[in-house]
C-alpha cells in the first residue's frame, strides 16, 4: 500500500514539472526595455516619456509648474489645442459666461449700434461721407498757363479766366485811368483816344487840352506842384516816373 502510494506522488511530481517547462518554454523574454518592448510600462514619476494607449480617468490635474501646463490636442486634427499657458486654436466653443477680465458677459448685448453724422459729414445708413455743402472738396482741377482759378466749385472741380493781371476797363474819358500790379502805362493796350501819353487829352468843353506840366516848372522846394500862371487845375495824377502826385491843368479856351 506505501508503495502505491509512493508511486502516485512522483506521477503527479512529473506531471506538474511538465506542466511548469511547458509554460516557461512558451514565455518570450522583451526584446528592449519597457515600454517599447512588449511589456506595457506602468505610468511612473520618471523623466521618460510615456504614451498611454487608454483612457486615463482622473479628478483633476495639477502641473507642477506654469511652464509644465499640459496641453490638450484634438485626437482627430491636431491643429485644434486647448493650451492653457498660451494661445488655443478650438473649433467651437460653447459657454455659459464669457469674461474679458472682470468684465462677464452671459448674452451678447441686444439693440444695435446707433451712428450719428457730425458737422461737416453725411450719413447713410452704416457709411459716412464728406457734406461739400460744409466741408470745402479737395481741389482737383487746374487751369492752364495764363489762367487764374475764378471759383472752386462744391465738388473740388475749378472754373477758370485769362489772368488779367488786375486791370479793369474804363470806356468813358473823363474818369482818371489807374494802372495796377506795377504795370506801367505804356504796356497797357486798348487806352481810349486821347490817353496815349497816360493823361486825359480831350480835356471838358471850354477847356484846352490837358497836361502835366513839367517837374522843375511846377512844383517848390517843399514837393508841392501846382499848374502854371494862365492855366487851371482840372485833376491830380501821379504818373509812373514821379513819386508825388502831379496837377494836370488845361487852359482856358
Amino acid at each position: 500500500m506505501n508503495h502505491i502510494f509512493q508511486s502516485t506522488k512522483v506521477i503527479l511530481l512529473a506531471l506538474a514539472l511538465s506542466i511548469g517547462i511547458s509554460y516557461v518554454s512558451a514565455w518570450t523574454a522583451p526584446a528592449v526595455t519597457p515600454p517599447n518592448g512588449n511589456v506595457a510600462a506602468p505610468l511612473n514619476v520618471s523623466n521618460t516619456a510615456q504614451t498611454k494607449a487608454g483612457n486615463i480617468t482622473a479628478n483633476y490635474l495639477i502641473a507642477s509648474s506654469e511652464s509644465n501646463a499640459p496641453v490638450f490636442k484634438d485626437s482627430n486634427d491636431s491643429s485644434y489645442f486647448l493650451n492653457p499657458n498660451g494661445d488655443s486654436i478650438l473649433n467651437s466653443i460653447y459657454a455659459t459666461k464669457i469674461c474679458f477680465g472682470a468684465d462677464c458677459k452671459t448674452a451678447w448685448p441686444t439693440g444695435g449700434a446707433t451712428y450719428t453724422a457730425g458737422n461737416g459729414l453725411s450719413l447713410s445708413g452704416t457709411t459716412f461721407s464728406t457734406n461739400t455743402t460744409q466741408t470745402q472738396a479737395r481741389v482737383s482741377g487746374n487751369c492752364a498757363v495764363g489762367s487764374s482759378i475764378r471759383v472752386i466749385n462744391t465738388d473740388g472741380t475749378v472754373s477758370c479766366e485769362v489772368d488779367d493781371a488786375g486791370l479793369t476797363t474804363e470806356t468813358d474819358p473823363t474818369v482818371p485811368a489807374s494802372v495796377k500790379d506795377g504795370i506801367s502805362w505804356t504796356e497797357v493796350s486798348g487806352k481810349p483816344a486821347g490817353f496815349a501819353d497816360g493823361v486825359d487829352n480831350t480835356g471838358p468843353s471850354g477847356l484846352g487840352a490837358a497836361f502835366i506840366p513839367p517837374w522843375d516848372n511846377a512844383c517848390n522846394n517843399w514837393g508841392y506842384c501846382v499848374c502854371p500862371p494862365g492855366a487851371v487845375q482840372v485833376g491830380r495824377q501821379r504818373p509812373p516816373e514821379n513819386s508825388i502826385e502831379m496837377p494836370v491843368c488845361s487852359y482856358l479856351q
